[in-house]
């Protein structure tokens, strides 16, 4: 089982504890919260990479951008 250490005065440099079932279940849940939400920024800067791909081509091509495209052009 996951152990933590606890630091009192008594003993400064700590004791283990095991965590109880209810913590572990915490840590599971933040750890998937946290691949999720990485997950989604990764995406999101896939698609900004490629919008700007693509609004490169369409300016160059002459063609029209979609809203996406055009956010990605800094002047």
């Amino acid at each position: 089982m996951p152990t933590k250490k606890i630091a009192t005065p008594e003993n400064p440099s700590g004791i283990e504890v095991e965590l109880t079932a209810e913590e572990v279940a915490q840590v599971n849940t933040d750890a998937e919260a946290s691949r999720l939400a990485k997950e989604a920024r990764d995406a999101e800067d896939a698609q900004l990479a490629t919008d700007k791909v693509n609004a490169k081509a369409k300016l160059i091509a002459g063609e029209a951008l979609t809203q996406a495209e055009a956010d990605t052009i800094v002047i």
